[in-house]
């Protein structure tokens, strides 16, 4: 079961296996909790205990917070280690505060930064590379690069096009690329977190230096980066050329925790002008995701389809496609009051107490100990809904 760096990116060696992480800020911990089932359910699968998901997945797909986890599985981590960093980091970098973000973003980056560069790094201390051979897997890093209006998805496939110096090329090869750099601009929230500025050309060779800014891949429309990591795998320009079909490529997609965002016409509009800006990019961030799992189920026939909408539902038999070129599993825990008690056994709890719960866990930046604790038993419950057809989706 376990294979090289090269087996995992080779085309000719498969089934091949995605592993696909959204966004979501302190709910990266809902993630780590089903991650932690799930790297449990593997090693049971093959009765190994020492395992780690690198070594079962062909790529691991992250946006935002789930770029920090993506980055961490793909060096080999174990779910627990990463847990730890978690546990490190959020009461830091999420501490509550007055601001709203109109004016200045919400929180410190620096603390993140500080953060990122104390783990990634390699046994001398130097700052890992997208081109490491840390990296024990395929992974993919979404981000949205706003001074040229563009999606990067960056990955540390040898060959793809810009990854390797060119010649007379006047930029950085993406392969030199710090994680560190590319985790922050990942993360990189509007109004939680200042953009991330990285040098896109050094000035060398003649070449004018240039910058690049960037902000949370979420922007670009990959808070769920499965469709990205599909593209990616399949489409000849990536270098991946993946084979297609249910018996040769999955995708096991997890989310952070979901909720429709609801509010009255009148309320929204008595709203300031920035905050209104503010709820629609939100909103729109939520729509992208929608349309991601609406074309993955679309081109799947997933077992346990996941409801878009009213109108088309689960989209249950439709394909896209004479058949299904992938399979596919979305899972995710919706953020209302009845399955938050569900989930968390708080039977006692009724009305105004579960729904500061609730309001709490919605929150993607609300760092207090008890939140984050809630968070992880979400994600703890939610692994307990995979099934071993997932694994091999």
């Amino acid at each position: 079961m376990r294979r090289t760096f090269e087996q995992h990116l080779d085309p000719t060696v498969g089934p091949k296996r995605i592993l696909s992480l959204s966004g979501g800020g302190v709910r990266g911990l809902v993630t780590l909790g089903t991650l932690a089932h799930l790297e449990a359910m593997i090693r049971s699968e093959f009765d190994d205990e020492s395992i780690v998901l690198s070594d079962f997945y062909d790529l691991i797909a992250g946006t935002s917070t789930g770029s920090i986890i993506s980055v961490s599985l793909a060096m080999g981590w174990e779910v627990s280690r990463i847990k730890a960093l978690y546990d490190e980091l959020c009461p830091i970098l999420f501490r509550p505060n007055r601001r709203l973000g109109f004016f200045k973003p919400r929180f410190e980056a620096q603390k993140l930064q500080d953060v990122l560069e104390q783990h990634l790094v390699d046994e001398q201390g130097e700052d890992l590379e997208l081109g490491s051979p840390a990296l024990k897997t395929g992974l993919l890093i979404c981000a949205k690069r706003m001074d040229t209006d563009s999606a990067w998805l960056l990955t540390n496939h040898p060959n793809a096009r810009f990854f390797q110096a060119g010649l007379d090329q006047s930029f950085l090869p993406n392969k030199h690329y710090k994680l560190k750099d590319l985790v922050r601009a990942s993360t990189a929230a509007p109004t939680y977190l200042s953009p991330m500025r990285i040098t896109i050309s050094d000035g060398r060779a003649g070449f004018p230096k240039d910058d690049g800014v960037f902000v949370d891949g979420a922007i670009g429309g990959q808070n769920n980066p499965s469709l990205a990591a599909l593209k990616i795998a399949t489409l000849p320009s990536y270098k991946f050329n993946w084979k297609r079909g249910a018996d040769q490529l999955s995708i096991l997609s997890i989310g952070t925790g979901y909720f429709r965002q609801r509010i009255g016409a009148d309320a929204f509009l008595k709203r300031r002008t920035v905050e209104q800006g503010i709820a629609a990019l939100s909103s729109m961030i939520s729509e992208s995701e929608r349309n991601t799992l609406m074309m993955l189920q679309s081109l799947s026939n997933p077992r346990r389809p996941r409801i878009i909408n009213g109108e088309i539902e689960g989209l249950e038999g439709e394909l896209l496609t004479e058949k299904p070129i992938l399979g596919f599993q979305h899972i995710d825990v919706e953020l209302n009051s009845s399955d938050i008690r569900e989930r968390l056994k708080l039977h006692s709890l009724k009305g105004a107490q579960m729904d500061k719960i609730r309001d709490g866990l919605r929150d993607m930046a609300n760092g207090r100990k008890k939140n984050l604790a809630y968070c992880y038993q979400l994600g703890a419950s939610l692994g307990t809904d995979l099934v071993t057809a997932d694994l091999f989706a």
